[in-house]
């Protein structure tokens, strides 16, 4: 997760489902979403 200034974006991704990493790249595509409607987003 060092690699990743989006923590708290990356941690709720990684939670939906810990078998799937992450990228940067994917983590920054997550920061325009309201944090109320990333969990729906990740879903």
């Amino acid at each position: 997760m060092k690699n990743c200034p989006f923590k708290l974006e990356k941690g709720m991704a990684n939670r939906i489902d810990p078998s799937i990493e992450f990228s940067k790249e994917a983590c920054a595509m997550l920061v325009k979403v309201p944090r109320v409607f990333l969990k729906i987003v990740l879903n």
